[in-house]
């Protein structure tokens, strides 16, 4: 029961801030291989969930609101649109499992590559790859300081 308790606290911490799934996993004696899956299995559902959540809550926000506004920018719509212009679909695929969080990541690609059928192999690649990067770091460092 401890063993399906802490197996699904890392899929839900993989979910949401998986920058850190992998050195709780290897902490709690989790094996590489074992980190790995667990933590690729939770960022990966995490990314179905908020990204399926985007789709939806954009579709309705377009039925609600169906008046075209005249558009504006402001500093942030600014930068959105020059980060998405200069690291596109590749950028934020790279970026979301670390320096992002899995959400923020899929909702933005709900926003902007949703018709895109390279985005979720992109994602799921990327975060299954960090999900290695990361577990290998968090291992040699959890084993260098025993």
């Amino acid at each position: 029961m401890q063993e399906i308790l802490e197996i699904l606290s890392l899929l839900l911490v993989s979910a949401t801030k998986f920058f850190l799934a992998p050195s709780i996993a290897i902490y709690l004696g989790y094996g590489f291989l074992k980190s790995v899956f667990i933590t690729s299995a939770g960022g990966i559902i995490g990314f179905f969930i908020f990204f399926k959540f985007g789709i939806i809550i954009r579709k309705w926000f377009l039925k609600l609101f169906k008046k075209k506004k005249k558009a504006f920018f402001t500093k942030k719509t600014r930068l959105i649109v020059k980060v998405r212009a200069k690291y596109g679909l590749w950028g934020l695929a790279i970026l979301t499992p670390c320096l992002l969080s899995v959400p923020i990541g899929a909702f933005l690609a709900s926003r902007y590559y949703s018709k895109d059928k390279r985005t979720i192999p992109f994602f799921i690649g990327f975060i299954i790859l960090w999900s290695i990067l990361l577990s290998s770091i968090s291992l040699s460092v959890f084993y260098e300081n025993i």
